[in-house]
């Protein structure tokens, strides 16, 4: 069973990474040959229980009590022989929410709990017959598309009071453009560039919407309004800078640069008076240095950034770094394999996916940052990975 990877294509290019953020494209961890499609915009199955919650393992003097974890989680499991959305919640069996033949990965939860989103994907029996399709997934209600379907239909971005979603498409035969959809149904396509423009994200404020574009020869960093108008080119750099993620304040933005070695995290600074953006490197490394970094994800206070850390010959780890000085620290325990974090909804937990050998053998654990002290969530034969922290 191959590890979990995802393939992002911009233009020509191609590039290896784990999951990132609400960008979904071409994961596979596993899994059995494609099924045939399902009706995206039906209520999933009634849901199902599964394994209930691991015990808590021992770190040193500590354990984690999982039944202390607040909200839950969503995640993807192959339990079931292809990626169904599942929620992990303290104290209760794991639930299955969706029940569809094609993959499921969950995206972004809106702030207020009202509900999900998901990308739906199909593979047929050549690359251009693939299919993805985001769906937006109600607490109380039907499931409803969110725009057209196409072979990239993904990085979904809700505004924060859920009034409008950005997201990625190659709609009316785009190479890849973003578009706005709004739950009334109105749809429009924001960028028009044979180049391609990817992973956007709406600000904190909904008043704009940060974008990868190769509009200008390769991928950089662009910011605009949220209607579309007055795109601002914000990175210039040789090679690619990529995956940008909102501060919460809206300050501050958060991308990967491809540089020799590897990919390092970087901060952008946005003045307030619309003066050029100012840039720095996270995390202090070694010219040529072989390094990769992966997987970021802001704290809820926006004063720490958690990533994975790719290193030759080493498992991949989760290490948070304070923002303000620079200090990082290993959050995964020592012996396992860990990437893709997601912060708790108080900020003093990470849930990661992690196994301690098998690179496809993956759970979910969860560490609590003050002490160290971890458990691990789910113990499936089957890959259990991408969390996503939610409200309860």
């Amino acid at each position: 069973m191959a590890s979990c990877t995802r393939v992002t294509r911009y233009r020509s290019r191609t590039w290896w990474a784990p999951a990132l953020g609400a960008t979904l494209v071409g994961v596979a961890c596993g899994g059995g040959a494609p099924a045939p499609a399902a009706d995206a915009g039906s209520p999933p199955a009634a849901a199902s229980t599964a394994t209930s919650p691991a015990p808590a393992e021992t770190l040193g003097a500590g354990t984690l009590d999982p039944a202390a974890l607040p909200g839950s989680l969503l995640f993807i499991s192959e339990r079931d022989g292809n990626l169904e959305v599942y929620r992990w919640r303290a104290g209760a069996a794991e639930e299955r929410l969706t029940n569809d033949p094609r993959d499921d990965f969950p995206g972004e939860s809106a702030q207020d709990g009202s509900g999900w989103t998901r990308v739906v994907t199909e593979e047929g029996p050549v690359p251009e017959s693939h299919v993805e399709q985001i769906v937006w997934m109600p607490r109380e209600g039907t499931p409803v598309n969110v725009g057209p379907p196409g072979r990239r239909a993904r990085g979904a971005s809700w505004a924060p009071d859920r009034s409008f979603v950005v997201f990625e498409s190659d709609a009316e035969q785009a190479f890849s453009d973003v578009w706005r959809w709004e739950p009334g149904g109105a749809t429009k396509r924001l960028t028009t560039t044979e180049h391609g423009a990817f992973e956007p994200a709406v600000s904190p404020d909904g008043s704009s919407i940060v974008f990868v574009s190769t509009r200008d020869g390769n991928p950089e960093i662009y910011v605009m309004a949220a209607d579309g108008s007055a795109p601002r080119r914000l990175t210039d750099w040789r090679r690619d800078d990529i995956a940008p993620a909102w501060a919460p304040d809206g300050r501050s933005i958060a991308f990967l640069r491809r540089e020799q070695g590897g990919e390092r995290l970087f901060v952008l600074t946005l003045p307030p008076d619309g003066a050029p953006a100012s840039e720095r490197r996270l995390v202090p490394t070694a010219e040529g240095e072989k390094l990769k970094h992966a997987d970021a994800a802001w704290s809820p206070d926006g004063t720490r950034l958690a990533y994975t850390v790719h290193r030759p010959k080493q498992p991949p780890h989760v290490a948070v770094t304070d923002v303000a000085d620079g200090r990082t620290r290993t959050a995964s325990p020592p012996g396992l394999r860990a990437t893709m974090p997601a912060w708790s909804p108080d900020g003093r937990y990470l849930a990661f996916s992690a196994t301690e050998g098998d690179p496809a053998a993956l759970d979910l654990y969860a560490v609590r940052l003050d002490d160290g002290a971890w458990a691990r969530l789910t113990s499936d034969p089957g890959p259990d990975w991408l969390p996503r922290w939610t409200a309860p």
